[in-house]
């Protein structure tokens, strides 16, 4: 007959086996992939690298829905597809060479949340400062909400005091309060 002592020697060993930093990865991993998350996550992904990145602007009809809400210092605006080709195509005639850097993305449900750092070189007119040449870099958190394989709603910050700063403006309007 096995004693107690060995019973409990066993189960103490599981428990610790089962709560090694190791053991929960791998518990982590191997759960089930939300389907619709990881579906939004590919929809995000592409926005990025083809709209942005590439600025292929066609491919806004394709992932952002006609009545699409955004939000932007505590304002909300529509924000259809043709409002975002406009937006991108502003974006990458001011900083050429513009490029998000996708650091993560995590979705969870309905929405997905990028952090896309982002550079360019400053070559045209933009925040009404005159091309500079300098070459930019800054942050930013995008988090989109998602329905009917589109882009519905997202929330936009992204650090517009430190990109002022760095085309050399002496304006302080988004200098935080």
């Amino acid at each position: 007959m096995i004693s107690r002592k060995v019973v409990h020697l066993v189960f103490f060993l599981l428990l610790l086996l089962l709560n090694s930093p190791s053991t929960k990865a791998q518990t982590i991993s191997t759960a089930p992939v939300d389907a619709s998350a990881d579906a939004n996550k590919k929809i995000m992904l592409r926005f990025l690298e083809e709209g942005w990145n590439q600025g292929n602007l066609d491919v806004c009809d394709q992932l952002i829905a006609p009545q699409a809400i955004g939000h932007y210092r505590g304002k909300d605006f529509p924000s259809p597809p043709e409002r975002a080709k406009e937006i991108i195509h502003r974006w990458r005639m001011a900083f050429e060479g513009f490029h998000f850097r996708i650091d993560y993305l995590i979705a969870e449900g309905d929405r997905v949340a990028a952090h896309v750092p982002f550079e360019g070189t400053h070559a045209a007119a933009f925040f009404g400062i005159p091309a500079t040449g300098r070459k930019i870099n800054a942050d930013e958190i995008l988090v989109c909400r998602f329905g009917g394989g589109k882009i519905v709603e997202f929330w936009e910050v992204y650090d517009e005091y430190g990109l002022r700063t760095e085309l050399g403006s002496s304006a302080d309007t988004t200098k935080p309060k």
